[in-house]
């Protein structure tokens, strides 16, 4: 696979000046020694300013690039090819606990990510930004509105406007820049419906069913899943939370409906209008939360208070807003779903892919780490604990032997046999 860090973005003087761009490899840009003697300083007063006003007058006189492609003038409508790379910008205004300080360690911590190609500070080293390398280009606003909810997930609001295909982004230099030209193709999409469905002012409901569909409703919401699959599902949740809640259902519907790829809100209030009138009583909530089952999404009491189940679309929680401990170079901390009960738990890896627990003789481990290399997948059946220990034997027990039949052969050929 061609590393997706050498493909062509343009790149302008200043962004002030949208016209006659010159091309290049991503990765050139951002590692380019003759920008970092030109402008290096620069960055370096820029980082030592504290007053923004200032910071933004200084950061004009930087260059800037579309790490999302090549354009012939710097606007959407001008793109001539695209990257296949989607860049994310996570700035102190939307996210006030990320300073100069904490930048790193949000850095490090996003570079776990298996989706992310490259992450480095921004030009004031008080944000974090990088880029993923998409599945389909001509998809780029909907990758990024599911790449946005994924970090929203973990705590992490994104600039908006990476939404824009011809965003620039100041040039800025990192020596400690992380680099992943074999990351994860990101392929989730999810579609914005910020012009049709403006969410209405929320009415503070009590009792045990609302309290059971806010929790339904906030699974749909972090996992911007679609549950209304088919107008016979649709038509059933909106009679189920009209004979509910009355009006105060729609609101619900909206929320119930959003994620559909054709929804619109007049068609939605249309829908749920019918439903009022048409009083299918025999339509009950219990229809709703077999619709919401049927899509990985339940309601689970805890004695503390309502809460919500894991989601099964759900990003793994990101630790880069805590003070733990960061991880060793090569570990990773990864999230399964055990097939059974459908309980997810994290486990720590180590470099060679499987569990950092297991203390493994030094030629399995060494046969497994060869095995994961050529089949990455056998992490995930690990992980999961669906490959059971005889499995895991054979495996490894074929792997060592084929190991030792290649280390035999370049043996002989290193002798001249």
């Amino acid at each position: 696979m061609t590393n997706p860090l050498y493909r062509n973005v343009s790149f302008f003087p200043r962004v002030t000046n949208p016209d006659n761009p010159t091309n290049g490899p991503f990765f050139q840009i951002v590692t380019s020694q003759k920008l970092v003697a030109k402008y290096g300083s620069l960055i370096e007063q820029i980082r030592r300013t504290s007053d923004k006003g200032k910071r933004a007058s200084l950061k004009i006189n930087l260059p800037c690039f579309t790490p999302s492609g090549t354009f012939s003038h710097r606007s959407e409508k001008d793109l001539l090819a695209h990257s296949g790379l989607l860049q994310f910008d996570i700035d102190p205004k939307e996210n006030p606990t990320l300073n100069a300080e904490t930048a790193r360690t949000w850095k490090e911590q996003i570079s776990h990510l298996q989706q992310v190609a490259y992450c480095a500070l921004s030009a004031s080293g008080t944000g974090v930004w990088g880029v993923v390398a998409i599945a389909n280009p001509a998809q780029h606003q909907s990758h990024f509105e599911a790449l946005k909810s994924d970090f929203s997930g973990w705590g992490i609001v994104l600039d908006e406007k990476c939404g824009s295909v011809a965003h620039p982004r100041y040039w800025s230099y990192d020596p400690e820049a992380y680099f992943n030209p074999q990351a994860v193709i990101y392929a989730k999409e999810k579609t914005s419906h910020q012009n049709n469905y403006a969410p209405r002012q929320k009415t503070q409901h009590s009792g045990t069913n609302n309290t059971k569909v806010e929790a339904i409703l906030a699974q749909i919401d972090a996992a911007g899943k679609d549950i209304t699959d088919g107008y016979a599902a649709w038509f059933s949740i909106g009679c189920a939370l009209a004979n509910e809640f009355g009006e105060k259902g729609r609101d619900y519907f909206h929320r119930a409906s959003q994620y559909h790829p054709a929804y619109h809100n007049e068609e939605t209030d249309k829908q749920f209008s019918s439903c009022l009138r048409m009083g299918a009583s025999r339509i009950t909530l219990g229809s709703f939360f077999e619709i919401a089952r049927r899509h990985g999404l339940e309601y689970k009491a805890d004695l503390s208070g309502p809460s919500v189940n894991v989601i099964a679309d759900a990003p793994p929680p990101i630790t880069c807003l805590s003070n733990l401990t960061v991880l060793p170079p090569g570990f990773r901390q990864e999230r399964f779903q055990d097939r059974n009960s459908g309980q997810y738990f994290e486990v720590l890896l180590n470099p060679s892919g499987y569990p950092a627990t297991w203390n493994l003789p030094d030629a399995q481990a060494a046969g497994l780490a060869q095995l994961i290399r050529k089949t990455p997948e056998i992490t995930q059946l690990i992980g999961r604990f669906d490959l059971q220990l005889e499995g895991l034997e054979k495996l490894t027990e074929e792997s060592e032997h084929a190991w030792e039949k290649s280390k035999a052969r370049a043996k002989k050929i290193k002798n001249g046999q």
